[in-house]
């Protein structure tokens, strides 16, 4: 198994229940971005913002997978729950972004520097009238979209467009699925359980690789290493060439 194939099967399985549920969720599959790009830094100021996206006080999901296998992904997919940027009623809102990817390539020896090109792409992003205001290592992003990018048509679909863009571009990467919640805390709150998993994953990952001591028994991430098999293989190689190194 994966690093994260259980996240991805549970990710599935709370989007079916939410459906059942009756909660409206809007799905399309999406070409190449059209948006212009971003002169300069393109910092948004607070009297310029239309929407905040994931403000600290209200809070905020982001988090990544990848699975290396066939399992179900449809390329290019945006799934939207809640409402559209535009039609977004308060300047401040709780915010999810949720990211699977299917990769090839990766083993025990390449995963850790695969996994840091894909964490950078969002920082990539010079998309005209939006700013990624702050990213924490707790999983949480907050984002800023301007007032005159809403009046020219910026949705969830540009933004979806652009990363979906980037991540494709990476030679390792064959598809790409996001999906978005706008529809508050309730229907978000499903889903941070697995982003903790998540991150509790890519932290014991990054204290692997980093540290040129493993001494698991004071490790805090003994417990999701015993767990996930993946990185089990990944510390045995890392051990075989000599422990870890400092990123």
């Amino acid at each position: 198994m994966g690093l994260f194939d259980s996240q991805f099967n549970q990710i599935a399985g709370q989007l079916e229940a939410l459906q059942a549920a009756g909660v409206h969720m809007h799905t399309r599959t999406l070409g190449p971005m059209t948006w212009p790009q971003a002169a300069g830094r393109n910092l948004i100021m607070n009297m310029d913002t239309a929407v905040e996206l994931g403000h600290p006080k209200l809070g905020s999901m982001a988090f990544l997978i990848w699975i290396d296998d066939s399992a179900p992904i449809t390329n290019r997919r945006m799934t939207l729950i809640g409402p559209d940027i535009a039609d977004i009623p308060n300047r401040q809102i709780p915010f999810g972004k949720i990211v699977r990817l299917r990769v090839h390539g990766l083993t025990p020896d390449n995963t850790y520097d695969h996994y840091r090109i894909l964490e950078n792409v969002r920082f990539d992003l010079r998309l005209h009238g939006y700013m990624l205001r702050g990213v924490s290592h707790y999983g949480r992003e907050w984002s800023r979209v301007s007032r005159t990018a809403i009046r020219e048509g910026f949705s969830f679909a540009v933004l979806a467009s652009a990363l979906m863009d980037r991540y494709l571009a990476l030679d390792f990467v064959e598809k790409v699925d996001i999906v978005f919640i706008t529809a508050g805390l309730d229907v978000m709150r499903p889903f941070m359980p697995l982003a903790e998993q998540t991150l509790r994953i890519t932290a014991a990952m990054n204290k692997m690789v980093s540290e040129s001591v493993h001494d698991c028994d004071t490790c805090d991430y003994s417990d999701v290493c015993s767990d996930v098999a993946e990185l089990q293989r990944m510390r045995r190689s890392m051990l075989a060439r000599g422990g870890g190194h400092h990123a």
